[in-house]
C-alpha cells in the first residue's frame, strides 16, 4: 500500500454530487476533531481536513458523462491515496450506473498510477423506505442491491484488487456511518500513532492544557504532548508529567485509586492546576488519559473530558 508520508495517510472520498459525501465528512469531523475542541468549527465542512495528522480529502464526481473526462484528467488528484473511499448513493438509481463508470474509471486511474490503496464503498442513504423493502423480502431491492455490490466487486477483481469491505451506511443513522469510519482508519493507523495524533490535536486545541500523557496500566507512557507556548520550559512541563505518571502509581494503593475503580475518573486540583486521569477500557486492555492543566479555566475542560476520552476509547476499539 502506498504511504503518502511517514505517519501520514491519505484517505479520498469520492462518489457522485449530492451521494452524501459532505454530511458522513461533516459527522467525522464532529466525532473526531470538535469533541476534542474548546472552540468547534463552524460554517460548511472543508472537502479537505486533516484528521489527527492525516488527511481526508473529498472529491464531487459530475453528474453527466462529459465531466468524467475532466476528472480523469486530474491524475495529481489521485497520488498518493492509501484508502479509496467511494459513496453510492442507493435511493439514486437512475445514475448507478454512472456511479459503476465512474468507480471503474477511478480504478483504472490507481493502476495506471501503479499505485493500490484499500478501497472501500459506502452504500449510502440505507434509510427510509429503500431500507423497509430492503428487510422486505417480497420486493426486489435487496436484489438489486446485490446486483451492485457484486458489480463494484467484479470491477475491481478486473483490475486486480480487492474491495477490502462494504458498508450500509445512513446519516439517519449516525453511527452506521462513524462506525463505518473508524473501523477503516483503525485498520491502516497503528494505535500508537492514533494516540500520539489525537494528543496533538487535543493540545493544540485547548490552550489550558499543558501536558497529555497516554499510559499503559502499569504507568508506561505510550505518547505524550506538550503545550509549548511562549514562557512555558519543555524541561518544566517533562517534570510535570514525570510527576503526573507518579501520582499515577502512588494511587494505586490509595482511597482515591478506589473510588476510581468504581467512576474511571479522577482529579487532583491544587490551586489553579489540575492533574485529570481518564480509564479507558480497550479490547481487554486498560490504558489511562492524563491531562495537566495548567490554568485556572480548566473546569469547562473538565465537563468536557468524558466525551474527550469516550472518543478516543472509540477510536482505539477499532485498531488491528
Amino acid at each position: 500500500m502506498p504511504d503518502s508520508g511517514k505517519g501520514k495517510k491519505k484517505l479520498l472520498m469520492v462518489g457522485l454530487d449530492d451521494a452524501g459525501k459532505t454530511s458522513i465528512l461533516s459527522l467525522v469531523r464532529n466525532k473526531m476533531i470538535d469533541a476534542i475542541s474548546s472552540d468547534p468549527l463552524v460554517g460548511k465542512p472543508s472537502t479537505e481536513i486533516n484528521l489527527l495528522g492525516n488527511l481526508l480529502i473529498t472529491k464531487d464526481l459530475g453528474g453527466h458523462k462529459k465531466s468524467k473526462i475532466l476528472y480523469l484528467e486530474n491524475a495529481d488528484f489521485f497520488e498518493n491515496t492509501d484508502v479509496f473511499l467511494f459513496v453510492i448513493d442507493l435511493q439514486d438509481k437512475e445514475r448507478h450506473e454512472l456511479a459503476v463508470e465512474y468507480f471503474d474509471a477511478s480504478l483504472d486511474m490507481f493502476k495506471h498510477l501503479d499505485i493500490n490503496p484499500l478501497v472501500h464503498v459506502f452504500f449510502h442513504k440505507f434509510d427510509g423506505i429503500y431500507k423497509e423493502n430492503y428487510n422486505d423480502m417480497t420486493t426486489r431491492v435487496r436484489i438489486e442491491y446485490t446486483r451492485l455490490r457484486d458489480q463494484l466487486l467484479d470491477i475491481a477483481s478486473k483490475h486486480g484488487m480487492g474491495i477490502e469491505g462494504t458498508f450500509k451506511t445512513s446519516i439517519k443513522d449516525e453511527w452506521s456511518c462513524y462506525d463505518a469510519f473508524t473501523n477503516i482508519w483503525g485498520s491502516i493507523v497503528p494505535m500508537v500513532e492514533i494516540m500520539q495524533g489525537y494528543l496533538d490535536e487535543l493540545v493544540d486545541k485547548n490552550s489550558e492544557i499543558g501536558v497529555a500523557i497516554m499510559l499503559d496500566e502499569k504507568g508506561n507512557p505510550l505518547a505524550r504532548a506538550f503545550n509549548l507556548q511562549e514562557g512555558v520550559e519543555v524541561d518544566e512541563l517533562a517534570t510535570i508529567a514525570a510527576k503526573s505518571i507518579s501520582i499515577l502509581l502512588d494511587w494505586q494503593q490509595t482511597i482515591t485509586q478506589a473510588r476510581m475503580e468504581e467512576s474511571d475518573f479522577a482529579i487532583v486540583e491544587i490551586e489553579d492546576h489540575a492533574i485529570m486521569l481518564q480509564r479507558l477500557h480497550v479490547s481487554g486492555r486498560i490504558f489511562f488519559l492524563c491531562i495537566y492543566a495548567i490554568g485556572g479555566n480548566y473546569k469547562e475542560l473538565q465537563v468536557r473530558f468524558a466525551d474527550i476520552s469516550y472518543t478516543l476509547e472509540n477510536l482505539l476499539k477499532t485498531t488491528k
